[in-house]
């Protein structure tokens, strides 16, 4: 459970329960650090070997056409 009160040090109750208490040596008042992800967000994405810098510009290597082994590039911006 999230508090609804934001404190004066810009912090916020929480309440949690852990899927297995027994695995863990928390007493009654200690704090923890935490992360809230509120959200997320799926993006396309490529390998980092498909991007070139070439004069300070970067790059993204699109297939052109294969040839056997061979294979062709465009570099798009």
């Amino acid at each position: 459970m999230v508090g609804a009160v934001m404190e004066e040090n810009r912090t916020i109750k929480v309440h949690r329960h852990l899927k297995d208490e027994s695995e863990n040596n928390f007493l009654t008042g200690m704090f923890v650090a935490v992360d809230i992800i509120t959200s997320y967000k799926f993006e396309k994405a490529i390998p980092s070997q498909a991007v070139v810098f070439i004069e300070e510009a970067s790059f993204v290597l699109v297939l052109k056409k294969k040839e056997g082994e061979t294979f062709y590039f465009v570099a798009k911006k």
